[in-house]
């Protein structure tokens, strides 16, 4: 059964349709699993705190309900719309905390091995893969969305008099991305663009982003960034088959997951950022960064 085209002007009634839809058996309170308008579509709506922070508890959930979702013996999945339930940040990215506070090597090697994995599996996802951008999205909130094959970002803040932002900050932490993280932004906004953001760690508003391809779509409100990427579900799913959509997100992200794809590599790499992540001055850096992320999602708690 495909869902019917609508217009702009009725997308909150696209909306109320989605937030309403059944709740699968996959959801947990960090992960809302619904059923979308479109058949076998799924909705994640990510409500891991006010700023879905990725703590580790998060990404298993995240990935272990990509893995059941996506399993051809248990789901009958043909795309998901990633999102956020608590509108004004999609994602806030690492869990700064668990890298900073509790940084013995083992834990690292675990906490950064789950990032790895969520980067390689959303990378390679099988089936669609879009973002409903529906708050700011930092950091890993951005990797996320690179990850997708489309995104949709609102531009104005929920609650506050602010335009949402996305983007990539760690140079202005005193850290750099690992290359596989450049390798997704070089792929998406091309090599001199992406160079730039990183270099500079900016964020970028809805307009800049659209302008520069680093998202697809722009909407004026949280509660319309979904109905676009429905939409963009149905064109896909409309042709005649999968395989060709599968194979060329295959040969054209290959090269994303390369880095990872092997033991030594993502050995490597753990051991590279554990070194990185262990410096004073990075340490510092992050643990200002912190406490001004913490603030500011306490300030949009309701009284």
């Amino acid at each position: 059964m495909q869902c019917l085209r609508m217009s702009h002007c009725v997308r909150p009634r696209w909306w109320r349709a989605c937030s309403t839809a059944a709740r699968v058996s996959d959801s947990t309170d960090l992960l809302m699993v619904r059923e979308s308008p479109i058949e076998r579509v799924l909705l994640f709506e990510m409500s891991n705190g006010r700023a879905n922070v990725l703590t580790s508890e998060f990404i298993s959930v995240l990935l272990k309900t990509i893995q059941d979702v996506c399993d051809p013996e248990k789901s009958t999945c043909r795309g998901i719309v990633l999102t956020s339930k608590n509108p004004g940040i999609f994602c806030a990215g690492l869990d700064l905390n668990e890298i900073n506070t509790n940084l013995s090597q083992d834990r690292f090697a675990h906490y950064w091995g789950q990032f790895q994995q969520l980067f390689t599996t959303l990378h390679s996802l099988p089936v669609p893969l879009a973002s409903a951008i529906n708050g700011h999205a930092a950091a890993a909130g951005c990797i996320m969305a690179l990850a997708s094959d489309y995104r949709v970002m609102a531009k104005r803040h929920p609650t506050k008099p602010t335009n949402l932002t996305i983007g990539i900050s760690a140079a202005r932490h005193g850290f750099v991305v690992p290359p596989y993280v450049a390798g997704s932004m070089e792929h998406v906004v091309g090599f001199r663009k992406a160079e730039e953001l990183l270099c500079t760690g900016s964020l970028l508003q809805a307009d800049e982003a659209l302008r520069i391809g680093l998202v697809d779509e722009v909407v004026e409100h949280h509660d319309e960034a979904v109905v676009p990427c429905l939409l963009f579900m149905e064109k896909l799913l409309e042709l005649p088959s999968p395989a060709p959509y599968w194979m060329i997100k295959d040969m054209s992200r290959r090269h994303l997951v390369a880095p990872l794809c092997t033991d030594a590599l993502r050995a490597q790499d753990t051991d590279s950022f554990y070194n990185l992540f262990s410096d004073t001055n990075v340490r510092e850096t992050l643990a200002e960064h912190t406490r001004k992320i913490t603030k500011s999602v306490e300030s949009t708690r309701p009284p």
